[in-house]
């Protein structure tokens, strides 16, 4: 994938081997007109749910952290590799993209939309991991109800990972205006919430954040992202296009 025509000039964007999209942490904190935001979802100093009681040598591709008497798996952790690949990934491709990394809880649920509004990006995402059953696995794709624009492009993306025989969709999508606070205040102009899967699941854990399936999301989701990019600027008129 190549650039042909850039909209904004990029500021701080690198082009990485395939094995660099993960693992190297991207501290940003500002950037000049970013057409994405790709939000970590939960916080440093509150990870949101932890899978706890695992062993010291749980096998995983994630740090693995002792708190209060037990070693734990924390969901911002799954969270932060995750988005920091995909905007590794859209880094490598010229595409201007804002990772938003936040150290302590906003004040309420919709503080994280409202920090990416400020930046007016065309695409916000979302990256979180679910927690219900031991047994739950799958990943889906959220959007405001209502929102046909954002509802399309979560089905596509949602469709595109299914081409990794170890991503398992628990639903094509799910339409919730209530959960997803972050969302209702609708940052961009596309406005979607990935769950990539279950990690109270030890089994699925283990998957979501194995190094070559987060290649592949990063990928994947990298390369939709810049399908829809297409599509906005060309109903914009401008003529700044990604071939894949």
């Amino acid at each position: 994938m190549n650039s042909i025509i850039k909209k904004t000039i990029t500021i701080g964007a690198t082009t990485l081997l395939l094995s660099n999209y993960i693992g190297v942490p991207t501290e940003v904190t500002s950037l000049e007109n970013p057409q994405i935001i790709i939000r970590v979802g939960e916080y440093q100093n509150k990870p949101g749910k932890r899978l706890d009681n695992v062993s010291s040598d749980f096998e995983i591709d994630c740090p693995v952290r002792y708190e209060n008497g037990v070693y734990s798996v924390r969901e911002y952790d799954m969270n932060y590799k995750v988005a920091n690949a995909i905007v590794k990934y859209l880094e490598s491709q010229d595409v201007n993209v804002l990772l938003q990394d936040t150290k302590d809880k906003s004040e309420d649920l919709n503080g994280a939309g409202r920090k990416a509004k400020s930046y007016n990006p065309d695409i916000y995402l979302s990256i979180h991991h679910n927690y219900y059953n031991e047994d739950s696995e799958g990943y889906f794709l959220m959007y405001n109800q209502g929102d046909t624009q954002s509802e399309k492009y979560a089905k596509n993306i949602s469709n595109a990972l299914t081409s990794n025989p170890m991503l398992v969709p628990q639903r094509q999508n799910q339409v919730n205006s209530g959960y997803i606070g972050e969302l209702n205040q609708k940052p961009g102009d596309i406005n979607l919430l990935a769950e990539m899967g279950f990690f109270s699941n030890p089994t699925e854990c283990k998957k979501c954040v194995n190094d070559e399936q987060v290649n592949f999301i990063a990928r994947t989701m990298g390369n939709e992202l810049i399908q829809i990019l297409n599509e906005i600027n060309n109903s914009k008129g401008e003529m700044q296009l990604w071939q894949i």
